[in-house]
C-alpha cells in the first residue's frame, strides 16, 4: 500500500474512532439530558462528515495532476539511477541552501527543444529563486546569428555576420561552447547583448566571459557597458580563446566590439559565446540548445569540449534523441555509440560533472495529411535508459511522464502541443519545465532526508 493510501486509510479510522466515542458520551448524557441533548447527534454528524470530506480532498489533490492533465503521470516523475552517483551533487546543493554561500553550475544541453529556453528557463528560474541567482549564465546573440532564442536575451549589430551551427559538420567555420558560431570580416564590428530580468530575478551582471578565436588572423575584443557607466576591464586569460572581464557595477547590457591594430590588414573576428555572471551565491543554470542536433553532432563541435570545461560545470542534463529517433534511418545501436562517446569526450575535459540524460517526448509525423506515430521514439528511449543502467547514469524518463507511446495526442487536445505534434507550444514547454524541476527538488530532498 501506498503511503497516501496508509494516510487516508488512518484518517478514516481516526474520524470513524472519534465518531464512536462521541456517540457513547452522546447516550451517557442522554439518560440525563434528554431534551436538551436531542440535536447533538445531527451536529456530531455534520462534523465529521466535513471532516471525512476534507480527508477525501486532500488525498484527491495530492494523487492527480491539475485538471485536464489527467495523462502526466506525476506518481512516477523522479530522477532514477541517481541515490549514489548524484550524491555530491545533491551536497553540493544542500550546501549552498543552508551556508549560502558558493556557486553551483547546470548545463542544459538539446536540440530545438532547448534553444528557445521554454523548459529550461522555467528550469532555472524555479531553481534560482530556491537556491539563490548566481547569473544568467550562457548566452549568445542569436538574432545577429538570424535565428530563434530566448525571449529575455535582445542582441543586435551594425554588421552583418555570417553564422554556422554544429548541425553543418561540413563547414570550415570551427563551433564551440554555445553549438553555434559568428564571424565577420566588417570593421568596427560590435555586438550589443542585453539580459531582461524576471517578475523575481534580478540578472544584472558584472562578470563577462567572452569564448573568442585569438591568433594573428583573428581581431580581439572588448567589453563596454552600453550606458557608459562602467567599462569592463579584462580580468584573466584563460584556455586558447577564452578571456573574462570585469565591472565593480553590475549591467543588464554590454557591447563587445571587435579591435584591430592594423587597418590594413582584413582580419576576422569569430565569436562562439558569453558566460554572464554576478558575485553572488546561488546557482547558474546555463542553456546550450541547437535546432536539429544530435548526440554526434556535439561530439564534433571543435572546441565545444574544452570551452565547456571552463564552466566547472556540476551536473550535466542532455535532452536529445527526437532527431535520431525521427530519422527513418534510425539504429539503437549507433544512437548508443553517440550517447557514450559524447560522454565520453565530455568527461575527459570535466572529469566531476554529473549527468542527467532525459528521454525523447512523444512525437507523431504528419504523412499525406495523416499523423502517424514516430515508432522510433520508444527504441530511442529504451536505448537511452539501457544506456544509463549500463553505465551508473541519472536519467529522467520524460516519454514515460508525459505519458508514453501516443500521449501527444493528449497534450496537443489540451492545448501544449504544436501543430507539427513533434515540437511544444511555450505552455507545453513550460509545463515540462516545471516537470523537470518537480523532479530535480523531489530528489534531492529525499537526499536530504
Amino acid at each position: 500500500m501506498s503511503r497516501p493510501d496508509r494516510f487516508i486509510r488512518a484518517s478514516w479510522n481516526l474520524v470513524f474512532g472519534i465518531w464512536n466515542l462521541e456517540l457513547r458520551a452522546w447516550n451517557l448524557e442522554l439518560q440525563t439530558h434528554s431534551r436538551r441533548m436531542r440535536y447533538k447527534p445531527i451536529i456530531i454528524i455534520l462534523i465529521n462528515l466535513i471532516l471525512i470530506g476534507i480527508f477525501i480532498c486532500n488525498h484527491t489533490l495530492a494523487q492527480t495532476p491539475p485538471v485536464g492533465y489527467k495523462f502526466i503521470k506525476t506518481n512516477i516523475n523522479r530522477i532514477e539511477n541517481d541515490s549514489l552517483y548524484l550524491k555530491d551533487f545533491y551536497q553540493k546543493l544542500y550546501r549552498l541552501k543552508t551556508t549560502h554561500q558558493g556557486v553551483v553550475q547546470i548545463v542544459h544541453i538539446g536540440d530545438s527543444h532547448i534553444q528557445a529556453d521554454g523548459l529550461s528557463g522555467i528550469v532555472r528560474q524555479n531553481m534560482q529563486q530556491y537556491f539563490g541567482n548566481a547569473g544568467r549564465g550562457l548566452v549568445f546573440p542569436y538574432r545577429v546569428a538570424k535565428t530563434n532564442g530566448p525571449d529575455g536575451l535582445k542582441s543586435s549589430s551594425n554588421v552583418e555576420w555570417v553564422a554556422s551551427r554544429n548541425v553543418y559538420i561540413q563547414d570550415s567555420i570551427p563551433i564551440g561552447i554555445c553549438g553555434i558560431t559568428i564571424q565577420t570580416q566588417q570593421p568596427n564590428a560590435s555586438i550589443s547583448e542585453t539580459v531582461r530580468n524576471t517578475s523575481t530575478l534580478d540578472y544584472a551582471f558584472n562578470n563577462v566571459t567572452l569564448f573568442y578565436q585569438q591568433g594573428d588572423q583573428f581581431n580581439y575584443f572588448e567589453v563596454f557597458d552600453s550606458s557608459g557607466n562602467a567599462n569592463f576591464s579584462l580580468k584573466r586569460a584563460c584556455l586558447p580563446n577564452i578571456a573574462s572581464y570585469y565591472s565593480p557595477i553590475p549591467v543588464n547590457s554590454i557591447n563587445i566590439n571587435a579591435i584591430t591594430t592594423d587597418s590594413t590588414v582584413k582580419k576576422t573576428a569569430r565569436l562562439y559565446g558569453l558566460f554572464l555572471q554576478n558575485d553572488s551565491a546561488g546557482v547558474v543554470y546555463n542553456m546550450v540548445g541547437i535546432n536539429g542536433a544530435e548526440y554526434r553532432h556535439y561530439l564534433a563541435s571543435t572546441y565545444f569540449t574544452e570551452q565547456l570545461s571552463f564552466l566547472e560545470p556540476d551536473l550535466i542534463i542532455i535532452s536529445l534523441g527526437t532527431n535520431e529517433a525521427i530519422n527513418a534511418r534510425f539504429n539503437p545501436d549507433d544512437f548508443y555509440y553517440y550517447i557514450k562517446q559524447t560522454i565520453d569526450a565530455i568527461q575527459i575535459k570535466s572529469p566531476n560533472a554529473k549527468f542527467i540524460l532525459t528521454t525523447p517526448p512523444d512525437a507523431y509525423r504528419w504523412r499525406r495529411g495523416k499523423l502517424y506515430k514516430v515508432l522510433n521514439i520508444p527504441k530511442a528511449t529504451a536505448t537511452m535508459i539501457r544506456f544509463c543502467k549500463e553505465n551508473n547514469i541519472a536519467y529522467w524518463d520524460l516519454n514515460a511522464v508525459m505519458g508514453g507511446l501516443g500521449s501527444r495526442i493528449f497534450w496537443a487536445r489540451a492545448g501544449l502541443s504544436s501543430h507539427d505534434y513533434i515540437h511544444f507550444n511555450a505552455k507545453g514547454y513550460q509545463l515540462q519545465g516545471k516537470l523537470l524541476y518537480d523532479a530535480l527538488i523531489y530528489n534531492y530532498e529525499k537526499y536530504t532526508r
